[in-house]
């Protein structure tokens, strides 16, 4: 009672930043110290979650709501069996497409878990095992029937491809910009993610005694959060 909904209190140029008050953390000592701590850990974990990871989970809870409706579930008790269950109604009615995808099925059982554990339900350690391994089972049946399911891998960009999307950009600032960033980012093999993010003071050139070497491209986050 009287704790402020918002026990974090972020810096103003970074709203997703974990900044604990301590005043808030050292009010709790007096006996709701546990429950002070859990909040404060939850609000971390959503500021450190992505806004599409976010709503990638909001997908997959509604797929797990409608199938706890039909099979009469409490979509917020965990339960490793219908986690198992709910795999095998996804295989049975894979929607749009004739055969789920694996990847889209690990997806799925895992949003439900982190929401699970994001709205503080406590799930136990490895909940989900028996359904992964319903999915690597269901993965192996489409491999040996030589079945491709889900959209697969992106088809490779070649040189010639990349010349002609260069060609297409116009001869104006915008179109400039644009093709710096393709040729920038097809050096590297960069993420979309990696360039925008990118800053002038990001980028080098490098010489070797007066010779011109290349550039120097320095990435500050890459999806394993560390530089390069």
């Amino acid at each position: 009672a009287g704790m402020p909904q918002d026990l974090t209190t972020p810096p103003p140029d970074k709203p997703l930043h974990a900044r604990v008050d301590l005043d808030v953390l050292a009010s709790a000592g007096g006996g709701g110290g546990e429950q002070t701590v859990a909040a404060l850990a939850e609000q971390i974990r959503v500021r450190s979650t992505r806004p599409n990871t976010l709503a990638a989970h909001a997908q997959d809870w509604a797929h797990w709501e409608r199938y706890c409706t039909i099979a009469g579930l409490n979509p917020r008790t965990p339960s490793p069996d219908a986690l198992t269950v709910f795999v095998g109604w996804m295989i049975t009615n894979p929607g749009p497409v004739e055969h789920a995808a694996p990847e889209t099925l690990r997806r799925r059982v895992s949003g439900v878990v982190s929401s699970w554990r994001r709205e503080g339900i406590a799930v136990r350690h490895r909940a989900g095992e028996d359904a992964m391994r319903a999915i690597r089972e269901h993965e192996r049946w489409l491999a040996e029937h030589h079945i491709d399911a889900g959209r697969g891998q992106a088809p490779l960009l070649s040189v010639d491809g990349l010349r002609r999307m260069v060609a297409a950009c116009p001869e104006t600032p915008a179109g400039l910009r644009d093709r710096a960033l393709l040729l920038l980012g097809f050096a590297f093999a960069a993420r979309r993610s990696e360039l925008a993010s990118l800053a002038a003071s990001d980028l080098t050139v490098d010489y070797d005694g007066g010779a011109l070497r290349g550039g120097v491209v320095r990435v500050r986050s890459s999806t394993s959060g560390t530089g390069r």
